[in-house]
């Protein structure tokens, strides 16, 4: 603040915003408020300045004796001879001390906008001194001091100008204190460097002083500054004191905290700091003095000024200045020293702290060491560090001795890292080092990059006047650098932006100004890598054009660069070309106009190197001009010419595709555009056709057009024409262009490309010549006007012309075909000829696809059609070529060429088409549609009418046409024939009228409600009835008695009649007329027509049932008038039969109709006329039973219902009842007690046992049940009443219920604590309207009703108590819908609590037997009931209650849904107790006990990634299931359902189990990544690649493995069952991190990979990791290719981390691997002529030496072999024993593998040179399970069987003879003892028949032997049933479950399959089972043994080839 020079600037913006010097509009903000001082009389007035800076005001006061208003006039204050002022000086002027108050208004002169100010003057209550600081430092500037004054109320006076002040200095007492005037002076502001206000310049000069002074520092010490008001009349204004601190400047050096190691110091220093200039003290000093606060942490040496850092802790060192008085109370300039380990190390880099470098630069790195907390350590000598710089990226140039700083070069590009290690230190004052053990290191990443490149590094940009250019833009030019080098993102400067700016994406923007700028593109990621690029802006000095293309196509632009040049220095030596001028104010003139014209671009188009803009023609029309472009600004005049050419573009006019044509025909090509003859030399010009050079030979070009050809000259055309001399195709190219000169270096040239082909013919279409007609501007080809016969619709009586459409094989039509021959025919002469015959085709050229430019050539013949109809075929051939013109082109066949081409076209000949009716007349409305029909013609029609005013014509497709009529008049209907080329249209001529007549056909006599059609037609004005579509758009007006006749539209309307449909409403004679009228011009009424309405005759019941003797009158009503008599007919009167009357008696068992008529005679017609007639039936029947009618059957005590007997078939009394013999009926009741029955007349004192009544009565006494049964008794069975076996009795149960019962209360008693409510609930409730009533007692009536009540009770039932206690009573009454009301009474006790009681209510249990705690998540319903002083417990509990836990952080209870119940949630482990308890009562309370516990488990859980673990929950609910989730799925993935979790990323996740509004639960479970994994294997295992009998693999063991956690943590996956368990099987959407990696590695060049033999899957055995690898169902081709491999198997596990985005493997575990053996035969035929085969065994090496081959029978077949282990096959010789003479079937020859145990069978079969010998099979020959054992009587039976067949093959003729009758005694005795005839109860047998224990192996060895293979099955035989396969993929597998599940081998069952081709006919009992590995299903035995197995067999002859059938 200061004195009366602080001036209020306010800125007035006043005024109207005239451009042209008129005043601005003025704003002011003028402070609402000022506060002045009160000044005695005779004292100094204090000023205020107002001032404003537009505008001129006249200044006033509403109070000048409190404060007045001086104007400051300036030259030129007066507005309209009126002096105003922009300043006025506001002066208090009040006399009196108290608070006054006076308004300040400004008027502008020439806006008259006033301005005011509230002005305040008060006196001063108190003054303070304000200072920026009160702590001086000794030798810095001066400090200033200002006064503040408040008035008493607190507020600040707006100034203190022109008051003066008295200022002095106080010395502070106490010992030691300084004087305070050698601590501080005054200075006058004329002497200091501070300004202030004149009022306070002008009391210093007078020697005073103001409101604000100066002082200065001289020494340390403190001072007290005091002030005052000079002026008397402020004497009682305290004075105002500020204490002021002087301080040495001194500085500590270092003065910030340093942290040490031990055994480490800093030294310090210390400076002091004077006007500017810094002084080193030398300590020790006499003035100063170091202290240290913890001498235990540090010690100081005070000659060295050090401080040693001597265990690890914290101190303060202190300077101290010895000459301050009080120095606790001084600051002090003091750091701390702390001693601390050393934890990191760091790195830091000058001359820039970022660690992005640059390439060639020499920086300083300095190694940092950091404490636990991130402190940074003071670096000493005695300290050493191992720092290492990759010496490819750094060059060092030197390093410090303790290792902590190098300067050092960098080198090249990249990214290094460099690597610190603190090692040793030095103990101080000793020469011992200290090496650490386990020293600490550090390092950093650093980035090197090359230097920043800007490119181009000069760019240069034309100076012009702005004031030229032709956008009002300040900026001129803007340019684009590339930067290269550095990270790639750059900042962006300039060293002169008044030259030019540049943006943050490098783009250059010039100014106005003349100069040179330095762009700076600076690396964001290190500011002091950049590169620089020069700018400059000057004037231009040189233009002219570059060489470059003047020629242009018409339509197309030419880009001409131009460059324009100046000189960037003083001397100028060269010129450069302007980096751009494409915004150069230039100017453009043509020589002539009309051929170019400039083209406007944008700024950004693309420059041309070598210029810097270019000027952009478009060309308009062919010819030449010149431009001139010139520049000129003051003496500078630039120009530069140049000429340009522009021309139509080079197109191909004919042929415009391809050129086709025939050998020895010529082509003519038709082209037009191209470049022009250049105008400065024509010398140049050329145009040329260029053959394929390859094909020079195979045409013959000339210049100039056939004479058949027209030519034009008027354009630039250009004609060329081919001949064909050789069959080819080729592309010929035409050029037109000029070639390069002086003036054009860069001429124009155009070629196009011809195809021409010189082809035979393919194919020959005729195309009639006909041109349809066009319609609205379409018009159709004959081609879609084709009939569904393939015939085109032509119209005869005509000469049409048919084109030859001649095409080559790829479908394109030939140009020419002169040279061939076309032979022409019809099928019918009558109906087409030829007209000219003279040659095969004529050729005229036509207009292709209306272009006049574009021609195509044409081949035609013309036929003359006559006046016929009906089908005709032109049929054209060509049989081959002239001759005369192939000798004509010289060329010559070899032989004649003969085609087989024809074409033929089917023409349909049609007449010209017609319409029907030619003509008619239509109804006037806009509405209306009349339809014309089109006969003849193609059927392709287009439809006009004559005059839209009149009518409008829609076609709807096909032959119909509907005209729609606007106005009267003649209309005309054109049709036009779209696929006929017809002379004219078909007409048809309309005549448009309004309704002139009318004409009704209707009956005269209608039934009441039946209906009668009338006929209405509207006539013309000639009587000619009109068309019309509908009724709607007529003004058809019936006029008709309303209440008597119904007039309504029928549906149906034919075009020129419209029906109604005439309905009798009732009784009565109407007359009708119709009044009709369209568009309302005229109406017309048509003759009246008089209608009677009769009632119609009905006859009643409609349907009569009786039995027979039963009678019953039909009744009739109805018919015309005058009446008539009804006449009744029965149709059957064996039936029954039917008075006069209509008495129908019954008489025979059927159905008739009884029809009742009335018929009067019409005088018109003189006939008789049916009116009206009904029928009714009439059915005779027998009685199938009788039902007893009942209302009800559920009724109340004291009731009675009515019930009578019916028919079965709801036959009513009516049909028995009065039949004559008559029926007996018996009513009793079961339970007289309950209901009894009783006769209608019971009153009277007739019995029902005296009467047959049809009905009773039943009156129920007492609630029960009882049953009332009905007995009818037919006293005639003669009569046939009934049926046989009709059931003639009924029974019905009835049940009587009691009255009205209550639910609550259900005792009717309610004890009620006070202010409840609740409600009473009845048995009746939502059945019937209720109402509720409070009774009470007589005497205390009216003293309950003036005062307060017990209770009291609301319509619904609602019983509300009051706060006094008693009894009441509440009457219920139930008002039943039967009229019957139920009352009920409940008592009502109203009584206090006396006690509460908590009860647990938990919807959940536990799924154990026992828990102690809740667990963790669980909801627990508590409910609090309350009991009175004897134990009763109240009806309700919605008193209010309180509740209070002794601790909130185990257990958080909530108020329930309902009164009195609370939801307790067990949230954290603990124990809590919960007390509830009546607030208007604190004794009345409860207490429960809630203990906590775990609800999961685990609780917590750490897992291996990769692992899974089974988590539990203890809650189980009976209604809702629990849900599992985790907080994280990329960390564990959890099964919502079973709960199992899998480890899939390290991390922590919370896993959630939630029962919804019952429970949730949660536990921690954390994923450890893993340290390593280790695969194992047995030494014992080898892999094959046959895939196992019970589909199971082969396990190999994983081991997962942490450095931190237990063995037992990481071996086995807890929760999961014993066995085989995969991943896929756990039910996880997420991918399972774990993953087994198989390869197969091998020396062959096969494509054979592990994937195609084996699948690999993780999994678990036992709960502990594994690869599961399976052997796959190989394609044959397959196993062959890897049976001779030689190769290792080796498995990696690789576990990835999806959040780390890396992965952990195992190292590669080697597996043996033995691939199957093949076998290249698995049958024999062996013969006497070929006694020996050879059979190959493919596999390798290894497994070929470990091969065992044996014979089933050596005295039969024997084998000798060769091993090649080069080819990878042995090579067996299997031949039958030579001494064997005998046939023999199936012996087989064994392969066995050593190694894998998988066997292979060769079946033998031989026949012997004996015609007669019969083919013996060997016992055993079809080889059975090893395991198997059989019976002794088994084998002896067998035995005996092969003996018989033996002998009978071997016995001649004559000895069969003899033995024929003993053969068929032994066949009999073989059929009875074989096993096959015995039943099931034989048994299975054990042992084997034979030694084999395979049956059969497809080519490549069995896949299915047992081996090694551990759960093998074998076989049994049984003597039940054929045995079938179930799966046409052939047997089934063993195993159950995916590889081999723990269904084992007992999931097996008995399946039997017909061999039909096998002699034994035996059959065996074969286990099964399925797998997931493959579609095949393989036959096997018992798994239950080691070895053996059951074969698949042969393959069956019937079925399909995978389809075995099995043998025994």
């Amino acid at each position: 603040m200061a004195s009366m020079g602080v001036f209020l600037v306010i800125s007035l913006l006043l005024g109207f915003a005239l451009v042209n010097g008129e005043h601005l509009q003025n704003t002011l903000n003028l402070p609402p408020r000022v506060l002045l001082p009160y000044v005695a009389s005779g004292s100094v007035h204090t000023n205020f300045s107002f001032k404003v800076l537009h505008g001129c005001f006249v200044w006033t006061s509403s109070r000048p004796e409190v404060a007045s208003t001086h104007p400051v006039y300036n030259d030129g204050d007066e507005v309209s001879g009126t002096k105003c002022s922009k300043e006025a000086i506001l002066t208090a002027q009040a006399r009196v001390p108290k608070m006054q108050m006076t308004e300040i208004f400004g008027e502008d002169e020439v806006t008259g906008v006033v301005l005011r100010s509230d002005v305040y003057v008060h006196d001063i209550a108190k003054i303070e001194i304000v200072t920026t600081t009160r702590k001086l430092l000794l030798g810095e500037a001066p400090a200033v001091c200002h006064i503040q004054a408040f008035d008493k109320e607190g507020n600040m006076f707006s100034t203190l100008g022109g008051l003066e002040f008295e200022w002095e200095l106080k010395t502070v007492e106490g010992v030691g204190s300084v004087n305070a005037k050698s601590v501080l002076r005054f200075m006058q502001f004329s002497f200091s460097s501070y300004e202030t206000s004149p009022e306070i310049y002008s009391l210093e000069a007078k020697g005073s002083s103001g409101g604000s002074i100066v002082i200065e520092p001289i020494n340390t010490g403190t001072a007290i500054v005091k002030a005052m008001l000079k002026d008397t009349s402020f004497a009682n204004v305290s004075p105002a004191e500020a204490r002021i601190l002087v301080l040495d400047n001194v500085l500590l050096v270092p003065g910030y905290d340093v942290y040490i190691l031990v055994n480490t110091s800093v030294t310090y220093s210390v400076n002091r700091m004077h006007r500017g200039k810094t002084t080193a003290i030398p300590m020790p000093s006499s003035q100063f003095e170091f202290k240290l606060s913890n001498t235990t942490v540090g010690h100081l040496n005070v000659k060295k000024s050090s401080v040693l850092g001597v265990k690890i802790g914290y101190t303060k060192v202190t300077l101290v200045d010895k000459n301050m008085l009080l120095m606790q109370a001084v600051h002090q300039p003091a750091v701390g020293v702390h001693v601390v380990d050393a934890a990191l190390l760091g790195f830091s880099i000058v001359p820039h702290p970022d660690w992005v470098l640059q390439v060639g630069i020499e920086y300083d790195v300095t190694v940092h060491i950091y404490s636990h907390d991130n402190r940074k350590v003071f670096i000493t000598d005695n300290i050493r560090i191992d720092t290492a710089f990759d010496p490819s990226y750094f060059q060092v140039l030197w390093s410090s001795a303790n290792g902590s700083f190098h300067h050092v070069r960098t080198l090249q590009k990249g990214k290094t890292m460099l690597t610190a290690m603190y090692t040793s230190i030095k103990i101080l004052g000793t020469n011992v080092i200290h090496t650490f053990n386990n020293p600490i290191s550090g390092q950093q990443e650093a980035d090197i990059f090359d230097p920043v490149v800007v490119n181009p590094e000069i760019i240069v940009f034309p100076w012009y006047p702005p004031e030229q250019q032709k956008v009002a833009s300040h900026t001129q030019f803007q340019y684009l650098l590339e930067p290269s080098g550095g990270s790639g993102m750059y900042i962006w400067s300039s060293s002169n932006t008044s030259v030019a700016t540049v943006s943050t994406k490098g783009i250059v923007i010039t100014s106005n100004a003349v100069g040179h700028t330095q762009a700076r593109a600076a690396d964001m990621k290190n500011l002091a890598i950049f590169g620089t690029a020069e700018v400059y802006v000057l004037p231009p000095r040189k233009m002219e054009f570059l060489p470059s293309v003047v020629e242009a196509q018409v339509g197309y632009s030419l880009s001409l660069p131009l460059a324009v040049a100046t000189c960037i220095y003083t001397a100028c030596q060269e010129f450069h070309v302007f980096t751009d001028c494409r915004s150069l104010p230039v100017m453009y003139s043509f020589s002539d106009p009309s051929i170019f014209k400039l083209v406007e671009e944008k700024r950004d188009y693309e420059i041309t190197a070598g210029s810097c803009m270019s000027v952009k023609l478009l060309a308009l029309r062919s010819g030449f001009t010149t431009l001139t472009v010139t520049y000129q600004y003051k003496d500078i005049i630039l120009r530069s010419m140049v000429t340009v050419g522009a021309y139509h573009p080079l197109k191909v006019l004919d042929p415009v595709d391809v050129g086709v044509v025939s050998l020895c025909s010529a082509k003519n090509l038709l082209l037009e555009g191209g470049p022009l003859p250049w105008i400065v030399d024509t010398s140049g010009y050329y145009e040329e056709v260029i053959p394929d050079p390859q094909k020079e030979d195979h045409v013959s070009v000339g210049y100039y057009p056939t004479s058949d050809y027209l030519v034009d000259n008027s354009g630039s055309y250009h004609y060329f024409n081919i001949i064909c001399l050789k069959q080819g195709e080729q592309v010929l190219t035409v050029k037109i262009g000029n070639k390069p000169s002086a003036k054009n270096p860069y001429p124009a040239s155009s070629s196009v490309s011809i195809r021409f082909a010189c082809m035979d013919p393919a194919s020959l279409t005729i195309v009639p010549d006909i041109k349809l007609p066009t319609v609205d501007g379409r018009q159709l080809s004959p081609e879609n006007c084709v009939s569904s016969n393939k015939e085109i619709h032509v119209r005869n009586n005509q000469q049409l012309n048919l084109a030859v459409h001649l095409r080559d094989s790829f479908g394109r039509l030939f140009n020419n075909f002169t040279s061939l021959t076309v032979v022409w025919s019809t099928s019918d002469r009558t109906l087409a000829e030829f007209v000219d015959m003279t040659s095969s085709v004529k050729m005229m050229f036509v207009k292709y696809k209306d272009d006049e430019n574009l021609r195509r050539a044409m081949s035609y013949q013309t036929v003359s059609l006559s006046d016929k109809m009906g089908g005709v075929v032109i049929e054209a051939s060509i049989e081959g070529y002239q001759c005369n013109i192939l000798r004509w082109c010289r060329r010559e066949l070899k032989k004649p060429v003969k085609f087989n081409l024809r074409g033929h076209l089917k023409l349909l000949l049609v007449p010209e088409r017609q319409l029907v009716p030619p003509a008619a007349s239509i109804l006037n409305h806009p509405e209306n549609q009349a339809v014309f029909h089109i006969k003849g013609g193609s059927g392709h029609f287009a439809v006009k009418g004559s005059s839209n005013a009149i009518a409008k014509v829609n076609y709807q497709g096909k032959t119909d046409i509907l005209v729609i009529p606007r106005s009267e008049g003649l209309f005309t209907v054109m049709v036009h024939d779209l696929c006929l080329d017809s002379t004219g249209p078909a007409v048809a001529d309309v005549q448009v009228s309004d309704v002139y007549g009318v004409d009704v056909v209707v009956v005269n006599k209608i039934e009441l409600y039946a209906s009668e059609t009338l006929r209405l037609k509207l006539l013309d004005i000639f009587g000619v009835p009109l068309l019309f579509r509908n009724l709607e758009f007529l003004t058809l007006t019936p006029n008709f008695t309303p209440d008597i006749l119904d007039i309504r539209q029928g549906s149906k309307i034919n075009q020129d009649t419209a029906y109604f449909t005439v309905r009798g409403l009732s009784l009565g004679t109407a007359s009708l007329t119709f009044t009709a009228s369209a568009t309302g011009r005229g109406k017309a009424t048509s003759d009246p027509k008089d209608i009677q309405v009769f009632a119609p005759l009905r006859l009643d019941p409609r349907v009569v049932v009786l039995i027979r003797g039963a009678s019953f009158q039909v009744r009739s009503s109805g018919g015309p008038s005058p009446q008539a008599a009804t006449i009744f007919s029965i149709a059957n009167h064996t039936v029954a039969t039917v008075s006069s009357v209509g008495l129908v008696e019954a008489q025979q068992l059927g159905t008739t109709n009884l029809t009742g008529f009335v018929q009067t005679a019409d005088p018109i017609k003189g006939q008789t006329v049916l009116h009206s007639k009904d029928i009714v039936i009439v059915h005779v029947i027998q009685l199938k039973g009788i039902i007893i009618n009942v209302a009800s059957t559920n009724l109340v005590t004291g009731t009675k219902i009515s019930m009578y007997a019916a028919g079965l078939n709801d036959e009513t009394p009516f049909t028995f009842a009065n039949a004559v013999p008559g029926l007996k009926f018996f009513w009793t009741s079961t339970n007289p007690d309950v209901c009894q029955v009783k006769s209608v007349y019971v009153l009277s004192g007739v019995a029902v046992e005296s009467e047959n009544d049809f009905r009773v009565d039943l009156h129920c006494i007492n609630p029960g049940q009882t049953t009332v049964r009905l007995r009818v008794v037919i006293t005639d069975h003669s009569y046939q009443q009934a049926h046989e076996d009709a059931l003639l009795q009924d029974e019905v149960t009835f049940e009587v219920y009691e009255r009205l019962q209550l639910i609550f209360p259900a005792n009717g008693f309610l004890l009620l604590p006070h202010n409840v409510n609740t409600k009473i609930q009845t048995n009746r409730d939502g059945s019937a309207r209720i109402t509720y009533e409070m009774i009470t007692d007589c005497s205390k009536h009216n003293m309950a009703s003036s005062g307060a009540t017990i209770a009291g009770v609301s319509r619904s039932g609602q019983v509300s108590t009051a706060s006094l206690p008693g009894t009441a009573v509440v009457l219920v009454t139930v008002h039943e819908e039967f009229g019957i009301n139920q009352t009920a009474v409940v008592h009502v006790e109203v009584k206090a609590v006396s006690s509460i009681v908590i009860n647990c209510q938990s919807p959940v249990r536990t799924n154990s037997d026992k828990l102690h705690t809740f667990p963790l998540g669980m909801n627990v319903l508590l409910a609090v009931t309350l009991h009175d002083n004897i134990g009763r417990r109240f009806a309700v509990a919605s008193i209010p209650l309180k509740y209070r836990l002794n601790r909130f952080d185990a257990v958080h209870v909530v108020p329930g849904p309902e009164n009195g119940t609370f939801y307790a949630r067990a949230v954290n482990l603990g124990e809590a107790i919960l007390k509830v308890w009546d607030p208007s009562s604190v004794n009345i309370a409860d207490y429960v006990r809630i203990r906590v516990g775990h609800g999961l488990t685990p609780t917590k859980a750490t897992l291996l990634l990769g692992m899974v673990e089974q988590f539990s929950t203890s809650v189980i609910s009976e209604d809702i299931g629990g849900m599992w989730s985790s907080s994280n799925d990329k960390v564990v993935s959890i099964n919502s359902t079973t709960g199992m979790a899998m480890a899939t990323a390290a991390g922590t996740a919370t896993i959630y189990y939630k029962i919804p509004q019952l429970y949730s639960a949660q536990t921690e479970v954390k994923v450890e990544s893993l340290s390593y994994i280790h695969v194992s294997r047995d030494d014992a295992l080898v892999i094959t690649n046959i895939p196992r009998l019970d589909g199971r693999g082969y396990v190999i063991p994983v081991n997962l493995g942490h450095d931190y956690l237990s063995q037992e943590q990481t071996t086995k996956a807890s929760g999961l069952v014993d066995g085989i368990l995969l991943f896929e099987e756990l039910g996880f959407k997420q991918a399972t991190p774990f993953q087994c990696i198989l390869h197969l590695g091998h020396d062959l060049q096969g494509n054979i990979h592990a994937h195609d033999l084996f699948e690999v899957k993780p999994g678990f055995v036992n709960g502990q990791p594994m690869c599961y690898v399976v052997p796959k169902n190989a394609k044959d081709d397959v196993i062959k290719s890897a049976s001779s491999i030689a190769a290792q198997l080796s498995l990696v596990v690789r576990i990835f981390d999806e959040i780390q985005g890396r992965s952990e493997s195992s190292e590669s575990l080697k597996l043996p691997f033995v691939p199957a053996f093949v076998l290249s035969e698995t049958e024999l035929e062996l013969s006497a002529d070929k006694r020996k085969a050879q059979v190959f065994v493919m596999a390798n090496a290894e497994q070929l030496n470990n091969l065992e081959v044996r014979s089933q029978d050596p005295s039969l077949v024997e084998f000798t072999g060769w091993l090649n282990s080069v080819d990878k096959e042995a090579e067996y010789e299997i031949e039958v024993v030579e001494k064997n003479g005998k046939s023999f079937k199936r012996v087989w020859v064994e392969f066995k593998s050593l190694l894998t145990g998988q066997r292979g069978l060769v079946y033998v079969t031989y026949t012997a040179p004996s015609s007669g010998a019969v083919p013996v099979l060997l016992p055993g020959a079809i080889p059975s399970s090893e395991q198997c054992p059989t019976v002794a009587a088994g084998k002896i039976e067998r035995s005996f069987q092969g003996f018989l067949f033996a002998l009978l093959g071997q016995t001649s003729a004559w000895i069969i003879g003899l033995s024929f009758f003993i053969g068929c005694i032994i066949l009999a005795l073989i059929l009875c003892c074989s096993p096959r005839g015995r039943g099931a109860s034989s048994g299975a047998v054990s042992g084997a028949a034979s030694p084999s224990p395979l049956r059969g192996a497809p080519q490549h060895g069995s896949p299915y032997p047992q081996g090694p293979y551990p759960g093998s099955s074998t076989g049994t035989l049984s003597a039940g049933r054929p045995i079938y396969l179930s799966s046409t993929t052939g047997a089934f597998s063993p195993g159950a479950g995916a590889y081999g599940s723990r269904g084992g081998a007992n999931d097996t069952s008995l399946r039997s399959f017909p061999e039909e081709h096998d002699e034994t006919h035996r059959e065996i009992s074969t286990t099964y089972r399925h797998t997931k590995t493959s579609a095949r299903t393989y036959l096997s035995d018992d798994s239950s043994h080691a070895s053996g197995a059951t074969s698949i067999g042969r393959v069956s002859p019937n079925k399909s080839p995978r389809l075995f059938s099995v043998n025994q």
